[in-house]
């Protein structure tokens, strides 16, 4: 029911009228009968609500209050009955401001404490319980939110009691920033699925050696949650490595199985400038096959032999799953411009500039639906003009292998060989010339083979 019914009833039930609950609540008849008949609304943490308590608190008999207690199975005490009564235009509240009203309720903070106690403006603390305005997941006011209430948590000793409050059921947090992590995914509407979430971190932990700062990789996880914006917009380099690894986090924490297409023409800078974020990819990559997802990419084989081969070596560790697709593109660039998607059905993140000025233009994450259906649209046709870069070819039994490898050992598991398609310029010299001393090549042969 609709405050304005719940107030009805209430009315009706214990015979109150509209002078009388005015005289008690200082305000109008004519205001009781607007809200009455839902002409006046109120927002969720409006005065009116309390009273309307007191004003009740007075009107009503013992006996009728136990009534009441008993009917709607109140506590009956300001706060029960205030949410209660206000249930309903919580609920058509965005998440963070519901999220942000509980924590604030649970550890009994006003708008003009939490607004003095982190130098805010009281009246942007109300407008992000009324919805009004929403912070953005990067933004330095909810860092400092969540670390306010973080600390609240250790210092007033309720771990347990906030945790069984926001519905986490299994942790091992018991440090700070823990509790920072927690109140971060809880506000930004992040589902809190400790079962997914241990399995992620037992899964990596196996792979640590893949990642240099594992910590830092789980940390990630835990706080990431998709954004409340339908797009973000973010400059240069490092504006795209955060697009990237949002979007990566994203997908590791996907409980449906996912798609992701990869395509990127763009000089790889951005990717092997930074190796701290090189690390992190692989280790994220590798997280999304164990879940289960399935990546097809792209890659661009007019790159410089130095970035080819730096992509390929760490994509190779990745294609042991089985879960990769990789294709080239055999198609000629003949335009000034570079183009990035990298989309997962459900969201992505693009950009396209002009060769060598991608540190000058915008990249952006999205969740638009239209935008992604043109971006996939756009990678369907990339692939079109591609060929596959590997085979994965997944092997049972002996016989399966016998012209690959000849061998009477027998095998009791799966085993995974790659075959590479690459064009033959792109392989080593070196190790072409061993290639061919291995399969008796002739040397004139060899020769016209190297100088082709």
């Amino acid at each position: 029911m609709s405050f304005s019914e719940k107030l009805n009833q209430l009315m009706l039930q214990y015979n109150i009228k509209n002078i009388d609950l005015a005289k008690e609540m200082n305000v109008s008849p004519s205001f009781i009968s607007k809200i009455r008949r839902g002409i006046t609304t109120l927002s969720p943490y409006s005065d009116i609500y309390d009273k309307l308590y007191y004003a009740l608190d007075h009107l009503l008999s013992d006996e009728q209050v136990m009534d009441l207690k008993k009917q709607y199975s109140l506590s009956w005490n300001k706060k029960s009955f205030c949410t209660w009564i206000c249930e309903d235009c919580i609920k058509s509240l965005p998440k963070f401001s519901v999220c942000l009203y509980k924590l604030m309720d649970f550890f009994d903070i006003s708008n003009r404490t939490l607004a003095k106690e982190l130098n805010f403006d009281p009246s942007l603390i109300s407008k992000y319980k009324t919805g009004d305005r929403i912070p953005s997941t990067d933004s330095k006011i909810i860092n400092q939110i969540v670390d306010y209430f973080a600390n609240l948590t250790i210092e007033r000793k309720c771990e347990e009691e906030l945790l069984q409050y926001i519905g986490v059921k299994s942790t091992n947090a018991c440090k700070k920033e823990d509790f920072v992590s927690i109140i971060f995914s809880w506000l930004m509407n992040e589902e809190l699925d400790t079962k997914l979430m241990d399995k992620i971190f037992h899964m990596m932990e196996e792979y640590h050696s893949f990642v240099s700062d594992f910590k830092k990789v789980s940390n990630l996880l835990k706080i990431t949650c998709l954004p409340p914006y339908p797009t973000i917009k973010k400059h240069g380099n490092d504006g795209l490595r955060q697009h990237v690894l949002l979007f990566l986090a994203l997908c590791c924490k996907s409980e449906k199985k996912l798609e992701l297409k990869l395509f990127s023409s763009q000089n790889m800078t951005w990717m092997i400038e930074d190796p701290e974020f090189f690390q992190t990819w692989r280790a994220l990559m590798l997280t999304i096959l164990e879940c289960g997802h399935k990546i097809f990419i792209i890659h661009n084989i007019e790159r410089k032999d130095k970035e080819m081969f730096s992509a390929i070596e760490g994509w190779l560790p990745l294609h042991l799953s089985g879960n990769i697709e990789s294709y080239y593109y055999t198609t000629s660039f003949s335009n000034p411009f570079s183009n990035t998607i990298f989309s997962s059905g459900s969201f992505a993140v693009y950009g396209n500039f002009i060769d060598s000025l991608e540190n000058e233009t915008d990249f952006y994450f999205t969740q638009e639906q239209n935008t992604i259906q043109k971006l996939e649209e756009a990678f369907e046709d990339l692939t079109k003009h591609s060929q596959k870069l590997l085979k994965t070819l997944h092997i049972k039994s002996i016989k399966d292998i016998d012209f690959f490898i000849p061998t009477e050992k027998k095998i009791n598991h799966t085993v995974h060989l790659m075959q590479q398609n690459l064009p033959i310029w792109h392989i080593d010299e070196d190790l072409l010339a061993e290639i061919l001393s291995e399969n008796n090549v002739s040397k004139k042969e060899h020769e016209y083979m190297c100088i082709y």
